[in-house]
Order: C-alpha cells, then sequence, then structure tokens
C-alpha cells in the first residue's frame, strides 16, 4: 500500500505542466519513480533469496500451516492478480513505465504468495526442500524484473536515445517533407514517457526565412503527430551542409553581420557614377563567404550596363575576405 500511495504521488507530479524550473515537464520523476520500484522488487527478490539460502544452511523447517493460511493465501494471491491485470492494462494504455513496474510489484506479492502455498502444500506432506527451491526460483524471477525496470529507467536518465529503428523512421518522415533537402545531427533523448529530439534540415538558400521556418514547422508538426512517443522537436535550418569542418563557425571565422557588409556595398556601389539607387541588398552565407544580391530601382536598364556594374562592384569587394560574388537584378531593354 505505500508503494501504492508513492506511485499515485508521483504520477501526479509527473504530469504537471512546465514551470520555470522545469521547462521540459516533470517526467523524469515518473523516471526515477521507476528506478525507486525496481529497487523495491530487487530488495524484496535478494531478501526472499536470503531468508531460503539461512532456511537451507540452519536445516529449519517450514511450519506446518493449517486451514486459515491455505484460504489466507488463496485469497491474497487472487486479490493481487486482478490488482497486476488492472494495473498493466492502464500502464501500456498510458505508456507509463511507473504503473507498469508498480503492476509487477504487485504480481511479485502474488508469486511470492504462491510459493507459500506450495511450500505449504509439500509442508504438509513433509517435503520441505520443494518449498526453499520454488523460493529461490522464485526470487531470481522477481530480482531480474526489478532489474530490467532498474536499468532501463537509469539508461534513460543518462540520455538515452531512441533505438536505432526508431531514429530510421524519423529521418525517412523528415525527408518526405517538401523543401527539405537533406538532414544531418538528429538527436534524441528520453524524457519521462517522451522522447524530445532536435535535428538540422537543410533547405535551399535561396528561399525567403519565412519559408524555411514554415517548412522547419511541418517537419516538427509531422513528427510530433505520427510518433506518440514524440513531445518536442527543435528544428535548426541550414541553407549547406555544415557538417564540413569548412563551415565550422568559430570565434575565429564568423562572418560580418549586415551592418559592416552593408556599408561596404553600398560605399562600392557609390563609387558608380551612372549607377540608379539601390532597392534591396540580400545577403546569403554560403560556403564561408557572402552572396551579394543587388536589386535596383530603376527598371529600365540594359543588359550591358548590368555587367559593367556587377564587373565594377566585385572587383572592389574581392579585395575582402568574405566576399564570394555579386549578382544584380533588373528588367533590361
Amino acid at each position: 500500500m505505500v508503494t501504492d500511495f508513492f506511485v499515485i504521488i508521483i504520477t501526479r507530479i509527473s504530469n504537471e505542466k512546465p514551470d520555470d524550473e522545469h521547462p521540459y515537464g516533470h517526467g523524469r520523476f515518473e523516471t526515477i519513480g521507476t528506478v525507486i520500484l525496481g529497487a523495491i522488487l530487487m530488495t524484496t527478490a535478494g531478501a526472499l533469496l536470503f531468508e531460503t539460502i539461512q532456511r537451507l544452511v540452519t536445516g529449519t523447517q517450514s511450519v506446518i500451516p493449517g486451514w486459515p493460511v491455505f484460504i489466507t493465501a488463496i485469497v491474497s494471491i487472487l486479490a493481487k492478480e486482478v490488482i497486476y491485470q488492472y494495473s498493466i492494462r492502464v500502464g501500456k494504455k498510458l505508456n507509463s513505465q511507473l504503473l507498469i513496474a508498480n503492476a509487477w510489484h504487485s504480481r511479485s506479492d502474488a508469486i511470492t504468495t504462491v510459493v507459500v502455498l506450495v511450500g505449504s502444500i509439500f509442508a504438509y506432506f513433509g517435503y520441505f526442500f520443494m518449498d526453499a527451491l520454488a523460493a529461490v526460483i522464485v526470487s531470481i524471477f522477481i530480482g531480474k524484473i526489478g532489474w530490467n525496470f532498474l536499468f532501463s529507467s537509469v539508461k534513460e536518465l543518462v540520455d538515452t536515445s531512441l533505438d536505432s529503428e526508431k531514429v530510421r523512421e524519423i529521418k525517412s518522415e523528415i525527408l518526405r517533407v517538401p523543401g527539405v533537402i537533406s538532414m544531418h545531427d538528429l538527436r534524441s533523448r528520453m524524457h519521462g514517457q517522451k522522447a524530445v529530439l532536435d535535428v538540422n534540415v537543410q533547405v535551399s538558400p535561396h528561399i525567403t526565412v519565412s519559408e524555411g521556418h514554415e517548412i522547419s514547422s511541418w517537419v516538427m508538426k509531422n513528427l510530433i503527430e505520427k510518433f506518440d512517443e514524440i513531445e518536442d522537436v527543435t528544428v535548426h535550418t541550414d541553407v549547406e551542409d555544415d557538417r564540413d569542418e569548412a563551415y565550422t563557425h568559430s570565434d575565429l571565422n564568423l562572418l560580418p553581420l549586415r551592418p559592416v557588409l552593408e556599408e561596404k556595398i553600398r560605399g562600392s556601389w557609390g563609387k558608380l557614377s551612372d549607377a540608379p539607387m539601390l532597392y534591396e541588398i540580400h545577403l546569403h552565407y554560403l560556403g564561408g563567404r557572402v552572396l551579394v544580391d543587388l536589386y535596383l530601382l530603376n527598371s529600365e536598364i540594359r543588359k550591358d550596363q548590368i555587367e559593367a556594374w556587377s564587373t565594377s562592384v566585385r572587383n572592389d569587394l574581392s579585395k575582402t575576405s568574405w566576399f564570394k560574388d555579386v549578382r544584380i537584378w533588373s528588367s533590361y531593354l
């Protein structure tokens, strides 16, 4: 009963909404509860095994019981099995390892009572050794169950990822989203009965920021809807495969941001005496350099003028370490 109240308290805590101190929710409380129940099961098994071995060493015989013990044992077995069946169904329905572990705790009580009943029957006919043998087998069985819960929960506490087959399914689902060119650095970790993911998806470098954001939002939406165990997904949108060492950003090779670049670009453009006003400047950070797109306000411009201005700006900006190329966009006669 104490463990049942413990499960109720832990379940209530683990289902509380995220707060400032627990922004990812309280699912790990359920994991800790499962660790404790697994330890209790192993302790129960150890105590039963120790008592049995002690009885074998000392040669102490079981007390031959009367009919009240048989009736009490049978009622106890049936009651505990009913509790087990109900708890295991609810635990599997809610995907709660804590409830499943508690269900097995109830069944372990039923099994140990079976040992009492069987041992009492054999003891009644003088076969005391069978009682001890059954107790050893049951203690090993209960200990194995407890170890499985304990081991799986500890793995979760150290941020173990989803299994490889599930990861393959997730990757396939990500690549089915229109606009996703490729993906990499998929990481997952269990958080209670749910999983938290983060992943890098590559999109075209020439789409708008809002389109790239929408593609990432669809990746998150599809994963959460398709996989029940996934609770949250963080998607980082890339415009190129940045796994290569050349694209790794550090304090030493970060490229300048717009204020610095725009000053240089407008200064270079201002050197052109016959050039119209710049309407927009688009910057594309690709391959460790910056591709510059210039949009002109005047649309009645000849092709040869655009080529001349491009050459002049390209020659001027090529002296900088960050420049990749320049493109000028405008209708021409």
